[in-house]
């Protein structure tokens, strides 16, 4: 279950939050700054530096992740709740992704199509 966030943007599917998401919960103890993150990131993905950016700012708001004392740049460290809360929203994301075409052609409601009966109009 995903719990409530400030921020219920976190929780809509991406493919830059995507990988950010996986990135930070492969070592839940790493400390991270945005460029850090942005750079341990799958190049082909393309993701920029503006989306970390983004994503970590809301994932601080939230609580999810928290700063680490001592670091001139702003070096963040997921929090026992950002872990749980980002596992169960990549969790979430198994499925299709719900923007692709082939996942809304599978939304389509076709009961009653094909099966040989006419509609009473």
């Amino acid at each position: 279950m995903v719990r409530y966030v400030s921020s219920p943007v976190l929780t809509v599917r991406s493919a830059a939050r995507a990988v950010v998401y996986t990135v930070l919960t492969s070592d839940v103890q790493q400390s991270w700054t945005v460029r850090t993150l942005q750079q341990a990131l799958p190049q082909d993905k393309g993701v920029r530096l503006e989306a970390v950016r983004s994503v970590v700012y809301l994932l601080l708001a939230d609580g999810l992740v928290e700063p680490v004392a001592g670091q001139r740049a702003l070096t963040v460290r997921l929090t026992a709740a950002g872990a749980e809360f980002l596992g169960d929203v990549l969790a979430s994301w198994s499925g299709p992704d719900p923007q692709h075409p082939s996942a809304a052609r599978d939304r389509i409601d076709t009961s009653g199509v094909g099966d040989g009966e006419a509609s009473a109009a």
